[in-house]
Order: structure tokens, then sequence, then C-alpha cells
């Protein structure tokens, strides 16, 4: 049975006690950037989708995996989601089960959308060693699926697939989550209704904009100042964290400060860099100062962080780095 909590861990250090990071506390992984879903908040949604869709290969991923192994410490966590739809990639259970046999990080966790789930694709994730899947939900019928994401889903399908995995999920916890936008009047009642006998964490995500070259007012989609997607209040973040304290890898192996479709900072690819290298160059260092320096609006430099909401909207309270100064970093 569920506990309606936001779906992420809860229990978060205060970020500014601990830069600089000798090691990222996590890293994100995306196995595929195709996707199935054309989600209105979604640069998928963007004509001509301005980024390659592509799997990652066998030697790229097990180049990451090596290459983390570098760090002086263990990662918190590793993500795999990205921009794509994980489960696209075939490999995906045998990856995970390459990561975890590695001992790599303490949490090792799936975002999927679930419309590829299938009973022996969950029996394959469960058996490669996920602590946690996390499905992300675009409506509660068929047709508001498909307003939302362009997909026609055979809904009760889905939920069958869903209540198989917390059926036959052993240690790994399934949370599930629903976009705010793609409820109608009811429907939050009955999403609770629905998942959370079958999962162990239920709630709604508060879709915000985050990327350039969606027209969120079109879809009714609004900026809340000081509101994130998780419902949180706090002060505006002058200073974006996540390249403080992860990385984001994308298929082909290139290596981003945060989730955004198109490379901000130009850290490099784990083919011609290595991670450890990444993380400790002057490239990384002279970006991070950038944002101690609260320039993130007023530089050209990095032009697509003048144009990106999304730390407002991802980050959470605990990563506020507003008071980090630059003789921090050193």
């Amino acid at each position: 049975m569920s506990e309606l909590k936001p779906c992420y861990s809860v229990e978060r250090c205060n970020l500014v006690e601990h830069v600089p990071l000798s090691t990222p506390f996590a890293i994100t992984l995306a196995p595929s950037t195709a996707c199935i879903f054309k989600c209105c908040y979604c640069p998928h949604s963007i004509p001509g989708t301005p980024f390659v869709k592509k799997n990652m290969m066998w030697d790229t991923f097990t180049k990451i995996v090596e290459q983390i192994q570098e760090f002086d410490t263990k990662l918190k966590a590793i993500h795999i989601q990205g921009m794509g739809e994980p489960l696209i990639n075939k490999d995906l259970p045998k990856m995970i089960a390459y990561i975890k046999e590695r001992d790599i990080a303490d949490q090792l966790n799936l975002i999927t959308n679930g419309a590829l789930l299938t009973k022996q694709y969950s029996l394959n994730l469960i058996a490669s060693g996920l602590d946690t899947i996390k499905i992300s939900l675009q409506g509660l019928t068929a047709e508001k699926y498909y307003e939302t994401s362009r997909y026609r889903i055979n809904m009760q399908k889905l939920i069958d697939d869903i209540a198989f995995l917390y059926k036959n999920k052993k240690k790994c916890q399934i949370y599930v989550k629903v976009a705010d936008i793609s409820l109608d009047e009811g429907d939050k009642e009955k999403f609770f209704k629905t998942f959370t006998p079958i999962s162990d964490r239920a709630n709604l995500e508060y879709i915000r904009p985050m990327y350039d070259g969606i027209n969120y007012e079109e879809r009714n989609i609004v900026k809340t100042p000081g509101v994130n997607i998780y419902a949180q209040y706090h002060p505006s973040f002058e200073v974006c964290s996540m390249g403080f304290f992860m990385m984001y890898i994308n298929s082909m192996g290139d290596v981003y400060p945060c989730c955004n479709y198109r490379d901000p900072a130009g850290w490099g690819n784990i083919h011609s860099k290595t991670l450890r290298n990444i993380w400790n160059s002057d490239t990384r260092k002279d970006f991070l100062k950038m944002m101690v320096r609260k320039e993130r609006y007023h530089q050209d430099k990095y032009p697509i962080c003048t144009t990106c909401y999304m730390p407002d909207a991802m980050l959470k309270i605990e990563d506020n780095l507003n008071s980090l100064q630059e003789n921090d970093l050193l």
C-alpha cells in the first residue's frame, strides 16, 4: 500500500554544507534518447526534435561504468532516465545488472513511462537488482493520454502491468506519479484509489515550464514563481546547483551538468575524456564560478542557461546554493 510521498529521496542533505564535491552525488544515464511519447511539455514535442534519438551502445555504457569506478567514493545514486524512454533500449536489464554487480552506487533508480512494460520485461527489471522503479503517468484515460502525449495507451493494460510489477517487486520500490495537467475534475481521487494499492509511493507531479522552444502558455502550463514540480515553495534559485552535485550522460556519451536536451556547457564526451577528468576540469570549474557569481541570465558564454527555467522547476529546497561564494569552491 502506497505512502503519499514525492517520488524522490526525502533524505537529502543541505548541499551548501558539502560543496565542492570530489565525487558527484548522482549520475543520470540515458540508455536511449528516443521516446514513443511526445508529451506537450517535453522537447520531444518540438517539431523536428533538435537532438539525436539513439540508443546507448554497449561499449559506451561499459566505458561509463568503468570511469565511474575511478571516483574516490561510491555515488549516492545512479538514475536511469534522461531525454528519452529507457525501456526502448532492450539491453536495459543487462545494463542495470552490470551496474549493480560493480557496487558503484548506493541507489539505482529507473524512471519510465511504463508503456512498454510486459510481464517478462518487468520480471527482468526486478531480477536486475533495481532499487526503485518510478512510473510517470500522463493521464487516467486513453483520451487524456493522447491529449497529453500523442500516444494511444491501453489504460487497463498499463494498470495491470503496474499491478503485476508491484506483486513481483521483491525488494524493489515501485513509485507512481501523474502529471497534474493530465487530470480532469475528480481524477486526483481516482488516481490515488487506483494506484495506492499497487505502489509503494504515489503522488502528483506539478508540470512547470523548463525548456525554451516550447509554447507552455499555449498548453496552459504557467510558471509559478517559487514553486517546483513537487509543490515545494522555495526562494528563487539564483544559482543553478545541478552541476555542483550531478552529471547527466546522454546516449552518445556527452556529459552535461543537467538534464537539458541541449549541451549548455561543453564539458566533453566520455570517449575523449574520463568522467573524473571532466569533474575536476577547469571547464567545469569556470561554469560553476559563473553560476556562483549569479551571472546565469547576464552572460553570453552559456546561452542555453539564460533561457532555462529548470532550476526553479526541478531543484529541491536543500539544493539551494544562493549563499555560496566563489572562494568556497577553492
